[in-house]
């Protein structure tokens, strides 16, 4: 019995230190971050993060990787005509997940404008 214990023990000693590792860096106040080599966004306070949170950070982070130099915005247009140029329908497939622009799964968003 003393012998199942003990071993017990070690097993959960060693399950606690191996959960508990995490790496350096700074964390926002949900105890968040990107990965800077993958991109990746991850928290190490599990149950903290939600999708709306992971979405917001993702979106920040494309963001700020490719500026947004026309000021789109996604206000809710869904079809090909009624983009004004291929940089709108390319912003509203990559940024606004709008994924009825691109009909052949191409990842040309409205051939029409854009050709392809």
């Amino acid at each position: 019995m003393l012998l199942v214990v003990r071993v017990l023990f070690v097993f959960i000693c060693f399950s606690i230190c191996f959960t508990a590792q995490s790496h350096g860096g700074r964390t926002n106040s949900d105890g968040c971050h990107n990965n800077r080599k993958t991109g990746e966004y991850h928290c190490h306070n599990s149950g903290k993060k939600t999708k709306a949170r992971q979405s917001q950070a993702r979106s920040s982070v494309r963001s700020l990787l490719n500026p947004n130099k026309n000021n789109f915005t996604c206000s809710g247009k869904t079809v090909c005509r009624e983009m004004k140029s291929c940089d709108e329908a390319k912003f509203y497939l990559d940024e606004c997940k709008v994924h009825s622009l691109d009909g052949d799964n191409d990842g040309v968003p409205c051939e029409s404008i854009c050709g392809g």
